[in-house]
């Protein structure tokens, strides 16, 4: 899948990267092959936990939360 770099057509790449610098004003540095996507390292919890987690009664007031209390 393409990202919005690559999406662009040279003209408009020239333009994002003119409108970066002027308002950043740093380097713009387009995305290389090199660059990564974000990987993530996910943990599921079990059944049990999500379970237990669902039937705690919250540690607030309802009042904290905007409502009449």
């Amino acid at each position: 899948m393409a990202n919005l770099w690559q999406s662009l057509s040279p003209e408009n790449r020239n333009k994002l990267a003119e409108f970066y610098e002027k308002k950043f004003g740093k380097l713009f540095l387009a995305p290389g092959r090199h660059d990564r996507d974000i990987e993530l390292d996910t943990k599921l919890e079990s059944l049990e936990e999500i379970g237990k987690t669902m039937t705690e009664k919250p540690n607030y007031a309802i009042d904290k939360q905007g409502r009449e209390g």
